[in-house]
């Protein structure tokens, strides 16, 4: 807990850890009212130790997925294809989201990863119940590799990243049964 008074309309905190979250609260003294409330805590975590690049000192990739109507049915995993371990995952997601854009950055070494999005259901996400799909980009927001999501239980992008220039190496999804309902 630190508490800081001052008369200015703007601070620069100092002495803060980097990759660390803190909470913070406001209010403010005026001359013919006095104190008033605190506002509600708002958080915000610091970059990295390098101060550039969004904090990040390795290679900058972004993933956007766009999901169908059964995001309850969708998730994904960033992995290093070095020692198989999950950089990252996400989902599964609220249903009735069909559009939704979710938009994740990574800050990973030079190496090769592999970005899974899997549907519990087997009907990929796209087509009779919303057009999602999803894509990986590079630091300068160029395509890297993109998913039309028509795949039954998994699509994968695969690709290597060496001082943020990123390469697309293959994709691969299994077939929609074609005994699933419309």
């Amino acid at each position: 807990y630190k508490s800081l008074n001052t008369t200015n309309t703007q601070e620069v905190l100092t002495g803060l850890l980097a990759n660390t979250q803190y909470q913070i609260q406001v209010r403010s003294k005026c001359p013919d009212t006095g104190w008033t409330s605190w506002t509600s805590l708002e958080y915000f975590t610091t970059l990295g130790s390098d101060g550039g690049g969004n904090g990040c000192s390795d290679n900058t990739i972004s993933f956007e997925l766009i999901l169908d109507e059964y995001g309850s049915e969708t998730s994904w995993e960033l992995i290093d294809d070095s020692n198989g371990q999950v950089v990252d995952a996400g989902g599964p997601y609220q249903d009735g989201q069909s559009g939704t854009l979710i938009s994740e950055e990574f800050c990973i070494p030079d190496g090769c990863y592999t970005i899974y999005v899997d549907d519990s259901y087997g009907d990929g996400i796209c087509c009779s119940y919303g057009d999602g799909s999803f894509q990986v980009l590079d630091v300068n927001d160029d395509v890297v590799g993109y998913s039309d999501g028509y795949f039954g239980y998994y699509d994968f992008i695969d690709f290597c990243v060496t001082d943020n220039v990123a390469t697309f190496k293959k994709q691969d999804k299994d077939v929609k049964s074609p005994n699933l309902a419309n």
